[in-house]
């Protein structure tokens, strides 16, 4: 994802994404357009000087849903892990893009439910402010790519899956700080 002048390529984000979402997933798709327009918006605020590795991990972060990809079953790994290994012989993608998908949207607690701590500690830990913007435009993006509060984001989520579910369990332990943490981030845009 480097250019040759060193600056993260946000299009090869975008068409890395698209190639393996856009036919395959067209509602993951929608949503995944929607969070890196959202995530273009609050970095631009918040952290401008990071932006371009927060909308890459954006157009990146749930590409670990694709078909091709699945390995684990846990979607951040599982992208992490392909954006790892150079994604097939395209432009590197720095670390910090890396551990931003791997660690996205509570991801630890997910882990942690399926006994993948181990496996997702095999990824540095990524700033927190940069994380808690990826995960603030995740939450902000409904599954089809509208506009969502991230409280009823979290209710929809829930709603998905069986409570006995990894995600299910994990969602519910990880939600007050989720949905805290990005009204914190949007209040900050609103008082920027």
């Amino acid at each position: 994802m480097h250019t040759a002048s060193g600056l993260l390529d946000v299009e090869a984000a975008r068409q890395a994404a698209a190639d393996f979402l856009a036919e395959a997933l067209p509602r993951r798709w929608s949503h995944t357009t929607a969070v890196a327009a959202t995530a273009a918006g609050l970095a631009s605020v918040l952290a401008p000087e990071a932006a371009d590795e927060i909308v890459c991990a954006a157009w990146l972060h749930d590409i670990g849903y694709a078909p091709d990809l699945i390995d684990t079953g846990f979607h951040p790994l599982d992208g992490a892990a392909y954006l790892a290994r150079d994604m097939a012989g395209r432009p590197h993608i720095p670390a910090e893009v890396v551990a931003l998908v791997a660690h996205h949207t509570g991801a630890a607690f997910e882990a942690h439910e399926r006994g993948l701590q181990d496996a997702l500690a095999g990824y540095p830990i990524p700033d927190a402010t940069k994380l808690a913007i990826l995960s603030c435009a995740d939450l902000c993006s409904g599954p089809d790519g509208a506009a969502v509060d991230p409280a009823d984001r979290i209710i929809e989520v829930l709603a998905r899956y069986p409570t006995d579910h990894p995600v299910h369990r994990a969602i519910t332990k990880s939600a007050p700080m989720l949905v805290a943490q990005s009204h914190r981030i949007l209040e900050a845009v609103r008082e920027t």
